[in-house]
């Protein structure tokens, strides 16, 4: 599960949790502990900014679409 804001999702992010899927997100600095503990692999950001997120969501689709084709 790839998430870009962990607060607005926390219901989805508390559900992937308990079905033990593992989640990326990129994190602020404010984000709840509890929140903070269930992200497998968390991106700290300090400025979620237009061009990073794009990246960010470039660089996942690329990757998964080179990993299919093996």
């Amino acid at each position: 599960m790839v998430r870009i804001n962990a607060n607005k999702n926390s219901m989805a992010m508390l559900e992937a949790d308990q079905l033990q899927i593992p989640i990326v997100s990129l994190v602020d600095s404010n984000i709840p502990n509890k929140l903070q503990k269930s992200i497998t692999y968390p991106i700290l950001v300090n400025d979620d900014s237009i061009q990073f997120v794009y990246l960010f969501c470039n660089l996942i689709t690329k990757t998964i679409i080179l990993s299919q084709s093996v």
